[in-house]
């Protein structure tokens, strides 16, 4: 015999049981990706017409690098986020919901890093 009320058999039983944490961190990496992308813009009004020396003299900056850096993984950890709740909320099968999500992660995942190891590389040389 049970003697729980409905809501307390519900309570915390949501789609992914807690979802709290997710969403926070969506939000905070939405702020990054608009920060960084204000600084992103003014950067490329700046080096529009710039040599290649230059560019290449402001991206050695450790400040520039780190904010492009942050740019990079800010806005992939963002979009893997909101693929992922895309697939979760419109795709019905599970293997395919799984993959979809694996491979969202994989892609991006491999363009952050592959973009910022490659410009800490060029701000190295």
């Amino acid at each position: 015999m049970n003697y729980r009320t409905p809501l307390a058999s519900a309570r915390g039983l949501g789609s992914a049981h807690s979802g709290r944490f997710f969403w926070w961190l969506q939000r905070v990496s939405a702020v990054l990706v608009l920060v960084t992308s204000i600084w992103l813009f003014w950067l490329l009004h700046l080096l529009l017409h710039a040599e290649k020396a230059e560019l290449l003299q402001f991206l050695s900056s450790p400040v520039h690098a780190a904010a492009l850096s942050v740019w990079f993984l800010s806005t992939g950890f963002h979009a893997t986020q909101g693929v992922q709740v895309v697939v979760e909320d419109y795709v019905p099968q599970v293997g395919l919901k799984l993959a979809l999500t694996w491979l969202s992660h994989s892609v991006f995942f491999i363009l952050a890093f592959s973009a910022t190891f490659n410009l800490i590389r060029l701000s190295l040389s």
